[in-house]
């Protein structure tokens, strides 16, 4: 699991891992949940990917701790740059106003 990988919990909802690669040995792991798009636009504070070729929006303003034991090993999907440098300018936005 690394920052961006796409996990499926165990309630069934995919989430997006925040959590920096260094910090992923820590108990507890930030995830920001995703939705299918719909008819929602993506905004700047809820990027757009693409999970098994369907459009999800990651809602980093809903950010949630998880016990990263009881997360899979394995990501569902690992997204590509571009998405994950939407994430971090989403990140940015909510924190620190840029």
């Amino acid at each position: 699991m690394r920052q961006f990988d796409i996990v499926t919990a165990r309630d069934g909802f995919t989430y997006c891992v925040l959590q920096a690669n260094f910090v992923l040995d820590r108990p507890f792991v930030m995830l920001a949940p995703t939705d299918p798009q719909k008819d929602d636009p993506a905004t700047p504070l809820t990027p757009r990917v693409m999970i098994d070729g369907t459009p999800h929006l990651v809602d980093v303003n809903q950010q949630i701790a998880v016990k990263r034991a009881s997360l899979p090993r394995l990501a569902v999907v690992r997204l590509n740059a571009d998405e994950g440098e939407a994430i971090k300018n989403a990140l940015n936005l909510l924190y620190w106003g840029i």
